[in-house]
């Protein structure tokens, strides 16, 4: 049984008239007969009751013409759906981003996709890099925007930016002065970091481990925003990326001294994954805006 037999078999189903069907179909009136033969042969029953030249469609055509109607609906929304994905006007892209670059640098970018791609459906998903690298391998995201993580050989990192680590201390801290800080002149401090499992988290940990200090942790956050404003309160203090568009008035941030503490951002994808036009436009035009950041 062969595709164009579902449509002629629901043209002739609804007309009953062999003639005008063939019409309408544009075929012979013997290659739409053939066609219907064909079919009944295969299921093993006649679809119509003939008598003469009037056709009637029978209980078994009749229960055949709802499978038929299901299957070439179902045809048509799949040629929709690879239609949308083949093309970069419409379709859907599932983005994944760190807590830590969602007011950063993402929400400005969205913006700027929206208004280039109105009809491209964007579904947003926030968590730490390790859950984005598990969710990418999964196939529930597309690209994620994250530090770069030990991956497995089927995920695939483009670095995007570079930020230095600073430590971030309230304007009236007794450190607010100086040009540079070791991080063992920290020891005494209190400190608000991310939670365990975020990349920025790691990072403070190995700071705080190679200059052989241990700290009290007063609080533990999940986004860079909400630790910036607890230590403008002066509840402790932190290690951030240059908070540039975030506006902190009561906060300075200094140079490691003899370090330079970084973070790699960049973009994720699953090489085993065919990806759509959409998600590699999605991709290009991240690496693009990312350009128009300077290392921080």
């Amino acid at each position: 049984m062969e595709w164009h037999h579902f449509h002629y078999f629901k043209v002739l189903a609804e007309m009953e008239h062999m003639t005008r069907a063939a019409e309408k179909l544009s075929v012979s009136q013997p290659a739409l007969s053939r066609a219907i033969m064909r079919i009944e042969e295969e299921l093993d029953v006649s679809l119509f009751d003939r008598n003469g030249r009037s056709i009637r469609l029978n209980k078994f055509g009749e229960l055949f013409l709802e499978s038929t109607n299901r299957i070439i609906l179902e045809m048509e929304t799949v040629k929709t759906r690879l239609s949308e994905m083949s093309g970069v006007e419409t379709g859907e892209v599932t983005l994944g981003f760190l807590h830590t670059v969602g007011a950063t640098y993402l929400s400005l970018f969205m913006k700027q996709f929206k208004d280039t791609h109105p009809n491209v459906r964007v579904k947003l998903v926030q968590n730490n890099s390790q859950a984005l690298k598990n969710l990418l391998a999964q196939g529930i995201i597309d690209l994620c925007v994250t530090t770069h993580v030990a991956t497995e050989k089927n995920i695939e990192w483009q670095p995007l930016l570079t930020e230095e680590l600073f430590v971030t201390l309230p304007r009236t801290h007794r450190f607010a002065g100086r040009e540079t800080l070791t991080v063992k002149e920290l020891q005494d401090e209190t400190f608000i970091l991310l939670k365990e499992g975020f990349a920025l988290r790691h990072l403070s940990n190995d700071l705080l481990k190679e200059a052989g200090i241990q700290v009290a942790i007063s609080f533990e956050g999940e986004e860079v925003q909400t630790i910036a404003s607890f230590v403008a309160a002066n509840l402790g203090i932190s290690f951030l990326p240059k908070l540039t568009h975030l506006a902190f008035n009561d906060l300075v941030q200094i140079p490691i001294e003899g370090k330079k503490a970084a973070r790699h951002i960049g973009i994720c994808s699953n090489k085993e994954v065919v990806e759509t036009a959409v998600v590699r436009e999605m991709k290009e035009q991240l690496v693009h805006y990312f350009k128009g950041f300077p290392e921080l």
